[in-house]
């Protein structure tokens, strides 16, 4: 089974994300000097929703690149009509 890059680097993206939250939580209590919760807890759903636009985005370009081919399709078709009147004329 192929698995394609986007869901790699989604993958990774979160995993990353939840190994390196334990070291900003240790980091943040050290410099407050107390425990509290703050912002160093935003890391793995940032981690998820990086994950998520990577994904999206991913999927955007796939769709785009489908357009352009049928564009391109498109407009080959046109050129050889054209041709095929211009032929039919003389």
């Amino acid at each position: 089974m192929k698995i394609k890059k986007r869901y790699i680097a989604a993958a990774l993206t979160v995993a990353v994300s939840a190994a390196v939250t334990p070291l900003c939580i240790d980091t943040a209590y050290r410099a407050r000097g107390y425990e509290a919760v703050g912002g160093e807890w935003l890391v793995i759903p940032l981690g998820i929703i990086l994950a998520l636009f990577i994904l999206e985005a991913a999927k955007a370009l796939d769709y785009v690149k489908l357009k352009l081919e049928a564009m391109k399709e498109e407009q080959t078709f046109c050129e050889a009509a054209e041709y095929d009147e211009i032929n039919q004329a003389n």
